[in-house]
């Protein structure tokens, strides 16, 4: 942690020393507990013996599944650490102040927050002291910003464990759902009837990349699906990178009038 946060206008630290026990207690009295926080980094802990002595459960559990005080203080004497974080009183100390791992993942989310919280005010005061000291020009610095923004902003995604047993629950109910449907469509139409029937319509949590070389009409298909698709009652969010406002509303139109234009010929 640099000295900036650390002597952050006289205030204390993001942290809370409790909930960072607290989750090594829990840990060290039930092995099962790690799994519920698996989304919890070393370095989110804000004391360096605590960030050792999880590392430190995280490797018995893996090695031996087990996470008692015994098999813990063996991990950190085999690295050189354990007299470094309090010997093995200091762990019997962490799991003597726990009587159950109920609460291990909300104590747990509030050690990721507090580091979440460290880690913005580290960045926020180091993007400051670049703009004071002039370091960089304004534009290297407003992107430097919003790439470290970003990846902060990415430390509070983690995906959560599930059981077999409830995803193949769930399935089986949507493939009930979908045979349960009239036609041939189980998705949203297009109206493009060869797609459709490839397909069977778009579907839900599906990513489709529309992939073609430079000048082939990929943005006149997709503003074709945007409208087609919303004929059926569907909402549609169009973002381009390429074109402003008006240049996509101009394209749509412009294919509305050739489509038009060819069935008053026919």
């Amino acid at each position: 942690m640099s000295d900036l946060i650390k002597n952050f206008d006289g205030r204390g630290v993001p942290q809370n020393l409790d909930a960072e026990r607290s989750v090594l207690g829990a840990l060290l009295l039930h092995p099962d507990a790690v799994v519920d926080v698996t989304f919890l980094k070393p370095d989110d802990f804000y004391l360096p013996k605590h960030e050792q002595i999880f590392t430190s459960i995280l490797s018995a559990y893996n090695n031996r599944h087990a996470t008692d005080p015994i098999v813990v203080g063996e991990e950190l004497s085999r690295l050189g650490r354990l007299e470094e974080v309090g010997g093995h009183e200091q762990l019997m100390d962490l799991m003597e102040g726990v009587i159950t791992a109920a609460g291990v993942v909300y104590h747990a989310e509030i050690v990721r927050e507090k580091a979440i919280a460290r880690k913005l005010l580290e960045t926020c005061l180091d993007i400051a002291r670049k703009a004071y000291d002039n370091e960089s020009e304004a534009k290297e610095l407003l992107d430097d910003a919003e790439r470290q923004i970003f990846d902060i902003s990415g430390l509070d995604k983690s995906g959560d464990a599930v059981s077999i047993a409830d995803v193949l629950q769930s399935t089986f109910e949507k493939i009930d759902r979908l045979r349960e449907r009239e036609g041939r469509l189980t998705g949203l139409a297009t109206d493009y009837y060869d797609f459709d029937d490839m397909t069977g319509g778009l579907q839900g949590g599906e990513l489709i990349i529309i992939a073609a070389r430079p000048s082939m009409g990929k943005t006149t298909f997709a503003l074709n699906l945007t409208e087609r698709v919303s004929n059926h009652g569907a909402g549609i969010a169009f973002f381009s990178l390429e074109m402003s406002n008006q240049q996509v509303i101009q394209n749509m139109l412009c294919n509305r009038s050739q489509i038009d234009g060819s069935a008053m010929r026919k």
